[in-house]
């Protein structure tokens, strides 16, 4: 995808914070039939070492853990 200069992100700390931040994201997949099929997920980024880990799980899992 193109983005724009006035648009582009290269600070990687930078974009780390706004992922803690907004921790709602979309992950992009392709089926069989490389139809592009775009899922919202809450997610979790966390720093372990010099890895980044992000944890997801879907909404109703989320939901039910507060019940």
């Amino acid at each position: 995808m193109y983005v724009r200069k006035e648009f582009r992100e290269s600070n990687f700390n930078q974009l780390i914070a706004e992922m803690k931040k907004n921790s709602f994201g979309i992950l992009l997949s392709n089926n069989d039939e490389t139809k592009i099929e775009a899922t919202h997920l809450p997610f979790i980024i966390q720093e372990a070492q010099e890895n980044l880990v992000m944890i997801t799980m879907e909404l109703s899992q989320i939901l039910n853990r507060k019940r």
